[in-house]
């Protein structure tokens, strides 16, 4: 037994639909015979209907991305509320934990507070110090580094005139 493929209907754009509906809105004086006359009459009536469901499809299609657009952004609220409420629920945890270590574990010969599970141990530990900083621009160029790119052919430039000028 063949199979068969449905064929797949062919839908224009409407780009293509509104150039074949002025197509045949230009053709109507160059018909001579009444009867061609009224055959483009005919299908100017049908390309109208197809050109307006179309254009209906392309503003359904405009007014769902809009609301996609709305949702993801919606999404997006919602996810980083989600994200702030963890960081907080976390933070307050630690904050919990530190009070916790601090009262109940005892400190071993090193000075280190810890409490041990079966798995894991909850330990209070110096971290290095750190610097905020708050204006990048009075720290000296000596303690900053930059970072320059540049097409190899400037590179490779600039490395053949410091050759020319010292050729040691």
């Amino acid at each position: 037994m063949a199979t068969q493929l449905v064929p797949r209907p062919t839908t224009c754009t409407l780009y293509e639909l509104e150039d074949n509906l002025q197509a045949l809105v230009n053709s109507i004086d160059l018909a001579e015979e009444p009867s061609a006359r009224e055959a483009i009459l005919e299908e100017v009536g049908q390309a109208l209907w197809r050109a307006a469901e179309k254009r209906d499809a392309v503003v359904a299609f405009l007014r769902h991305c809009e609301m996609q657009r709305k949702f993801a952004d919606s999404e997006i609220e919602r996810i980083q509320k989600r994200k702030a409420s963890i960081a907080r629920l976390q933070e307050e945890l630690e904050s919990h934990l530190v009070c916790v270590v601090e009262r109940y574990a005892a400190p071993d010969r090193r000075g280190v507070q810890r409490l041990e599970g079966n798995f894991s141990s909850l330990r209070i530990q110096k971290n290095p110090d750190s610097v905020l900083i708050t204006d990048a621009g009075a720290i000296p160029s000596a303690f900053k580094q930059a970072i320059l790119a540049m097409p190899a052919y400037v590179w490779e430039a600039l490395l053949q005139s410091k050759r020319l000028r010292n050729p040691s």
